[in-house]
């Protein structure tokens, strides 16, 4: 399903190529949002509220932003278990949050395009901006190494802005102490 991971910019190093699908499906953020905003706001205010388990907010004012005003991190595993089994451990999400991680699936899935990569490409991919997804694949019987590799960049000077939020988060997450990334 689509989501966004928690960094600027995410690279994609295709190690191998499943002989069937695997493929990756991009999808514009703001395209979403915008058409959440035209057709179906509450869904805009459910992704406001915190979520489960980490009581994010899928959708954060960014203050001051000259580049964004709003940030959307989403992630519809950890609340539905979408393709993958749900944690016992998680809340049930709420009917509005069910809708809401439908919505934001359906408009993504319309809206994206599937990149034609091959083994060996990189993809560098602006995670703030984009939702990513990857197809279904079938290895064909034949064991492959893990054919996709992400790796996560931040520059803390060049970067958009984030919100206070989640600054203590992205320090831990890359291994920062200091506002200049070092």
């Amino acid at each position: 399903s689509f989501h966004t991971d928690n960094c600027e910019i995410m690279a994609f190093y295709y190690l191998d190529m499943s002989p069937i699908g695997g493929r990756t499906v991009l999808s514009s953020i703001w395209q979403t949002y915008n058409e959440l905003a035209a057709s179906k706001p509450e869904v805009l205010h459910t992704l406001a509220e915190p979520w489960p388990p980490r009581h994010v907010r899928p959708l954060q004012r960014v203050i001051g932003s000259d580049k964004i005003p709003v940030l959307f991190r989403f992630s519809r595993y950890p609340v539905t278990g979408f393709q993958r089994e749900r944690s016992a451990n998680v809340p049930l999400p709420t009917a509005a949050q069910r809708d809401a991680a439908d919505a934001v699936q359906f408009i993504a899935a319309r809206n994206a395009i599937t990149l034609p990569v091959v083994a060996g490409d990189v993809l560098l991919v602006n995670d703030m901006a984009l939702f990513h997804a990857r197809e279904g694949f079938d290895d064909g019987g034949v064991p492959l190494k893990r054919h996709l590799v992400k790796m996560y960049f931040r520059d803390p000077q060049q970067g958009w802005a984030i919100p206070p939020s989640i600054e203590q988060e992205w320090k831990t997450a890359y291994l920062s102490g200091s506002d200049d990334g070092g």
